[in-house]
């Protein structure tokens, strides 16, 4: 295969993946709303460019298959069938199978016609029922994946694209550096150059950065399919609400947050939406509803997995966690509503009362937590007992370039993405409290804790007092972390800006309190703090880093 043909297989594997999803959302809607002629027509309309563009490639398989879908579609919209009895699997069966067939589209062997699949199909145009429901007796597993297909080619590879982006953070660097030189030695002209050079770094970082977005509609395309799939299994009808399926999202970001979207998902049919019977009795509608929502604001997305469900009851949380051994009783009476939803973070820890094929396994939110701090983003839990749950899941737009404030603790620069804080204030230091020897400071009817980072960096034990505060002004950062505030005291702020994020050298990379470094424009290291380690150490008091 040459240069060519591997172009235009690559065009035609991204065209039938984004077709496939869609075909797959469509015949959902379809068995809720037999006699939609839009989504009828729209179905038809992708298996006929699919069977066509197919062809042209010598996909055989995909072709015929494609084909005879067409042909059961355009049966449906002329009104000679209908979408309903046991046709329905059997054709969601064959669709299973032309997404197979794109997905494994580079394995010759996997490649081969279903004639089972093709002879079923044809049934149902001359409405041989019987003959219907004995292929579906005898057919196995569904060969539907819930991985996330991406195509690997844009016009540019994606590994191009990212040393590219990695050469755009190189640039920032160098122009940082010039601007720095710049005031120093105060010649204009050498300024008019470096403002010249800003706008070209921000139009080719903006431009490379938009090439490498995706919408998240390829990844929601594929949640119709599995909610019905997982309903089905819990006898519990749930009818599903997309909002904001256009927001862009880096593609890396997305494919890290396929599973675990997946993941919550499931949880919220398992563990959240009502049996119909149990709803009815509630006085609630006996379909439940799942809404997933995206958006973005100031170089964040925001993506939300929200169920008119049971609930989480908090108190129930902590005696949980009371049994389990994972707190003390005391613990557990000193946390807040808020506070007791961060303990379904803590590993090993279920509400779940057995164990099923998707739930109760104690592997679950935790393993969900990790992965969004692992591309520095952050999610956080609502829920009202008998009404409902929310998870919000905040994710940088991309995982390169972050913006972030700069402060300073004693002589050295730290970094904290902004998608970590949650507010930024300045108090006197009267405003800050010893309870039980923890710092505290009383804002808007919470009690937030505070950490002294002069000591939590640079000291062996962390055992701040009050008098340990010298200044009578105090700025600090109030980052959230698992559903709870902490407010971190700084020696002083620099600014925000945003900053390439390089991976820890030796002898620092086992220090989990860092995330990274970024180089500031007067030369100067900047170590960019991991919120969710440090405030995991904070909680320990098991800090031991050195920085000198």
């Amino acid at each position: 295969m040459n240069d060519r043909e591997k172009e235009y297989r690559a065009i035609f594997l991204a065209e039938a993946q984004q077709s496939y999803d869609q075909i797959s959302t469509d015949i959902v809607k379809l068995e809720r709303d037999p006699g939609n002629e839009q989504v009828v027509a729209e179905i038809f309309r992708l298996l006929h460019n699919m069977k066509a563009n197919a062809g042209t490639m010598e996909l055989e398989a995909i072709a015929e298959l494609a084909h005879r879908l067409e042909n059961v579609f355009s049966a449906i919209r002329n009104g000679d069938i209908t979408f309903e009895g046991s046709k329905v699997n059997l054709i969601f069966k064959a669709v299973d199978y032309l997404g197979y067939l794109i997905n494994n589209i580079a394995k010759p062997r996997v490649q081969q016609h279903n004639n089972e699949l093709l002879d079923g199909l044809n049934e149902v145009i001359s409405g041989g029922e019987d003959r219907i429901e004995g292929l579906q007796s005898e057919g196995g597993a569904s060969v539907v994946s819930n991985k996330l297909h991406l195509s690997d080619s844009v016009s540019i590879s994606l590994k191009k694209l990212d040393d590219l982006l990695n050469l755009v953070g190189e640039l920032i660097i160098s122009r940082d550096h010039l601007i720095s030189f710049a005031e120093i030695i105060e010649n204009q002209q050498i300024k008019v150059i470096t403002q010249s050079l800003s706008r070209v770094a921000d139009s080719i970082q903006e431009t490379v950065m938009t090439a490498r977005l995706v919408t998240v509609s390829s990844l929601f395309n594929k949640f119709p399919r599995i909610i019905r799939d997982i309903a089905a299994k819990e006898k519990k009808v749930v009818n599903l609400v997309v909002e904001g399926a256009d927001t862009t999202i880096d593609r890396n970001v997305l494919k890290v947050i396929s599973d675990i979207m997946i993941h919550l998902i499931r949880n919220a049919i398992t563990h959240g939406i009502e049996a119909p019977q149990d709803r009815k009795k509630q006085k609630k509608k006996e379909e439940g509803s799942l809404k997933i929502s995206a958006s973005s604001d100031k170089g964040l997305v925001f993506i939300s997995i929200s169920d008119d469900g049971r609930g989480l009851n908090p108190k129930a949380i902590k005696s949980r966690a009371v049994e389990k051994k994972m707190i003390t009783s005391a613990k557990a009476r000193s946390l807040t509503d808020n506070e007791a939803l961060g303990l379904l973070f803590v590993p090993g820890f279920s509400m779940a009362d057995k164990v099923t094929e998707f739930a109760g396994r104690g592997v679950g939110l935790d393993i969900v937590k990790s992965v969004i701090d692992s591309i520095g983003g952050d999610l956080k839990i609502e829920s009202e007992v008998g009404k409902g749950t929310n998870f919000i899941m905040s994710l940088p737009i991309s995982m390169a370039v972050k913006a972030a404030l700069l402060f300073k603790v004693g002589e050295n620069n730290f970094a904290l993405p902004l998608l970590n804080i949650h507010s930024v204030v300045t108090v006197s230091r009267r405003s800050i409290h010893t309870i039980a020897g923890v710092l505290t400071l009383e804002r808007k009817d919470e009690t937030i804790e505070l950490i002294y980072m002069n000591d939590f960096l640079f000291k062996e034990e962390y055992q701040t007092s009050f008098i340990n505060l010298k200044r009578e002004i105090m700025d600090i950062v109030i980052v959230w972390y698992n559903n709870k505030k902490y407010g971190l005291i700084v020696d002083q702020l620099l600014r925000q800006q945003e900053i390439m994020i390089k991976p820890l050298q030796k002898p620092l990379d086992n220090n989990h309190l860092f995330s990274g470094i970024t180089l500031l424009g007067s030369g100067e290291v900047c170590y960019v703090l991991d919120v969710a380690n440090a405030t995991k150490i904070y909680e320990q008091k098991e800090s031991s880093l050195q920085i000198y």
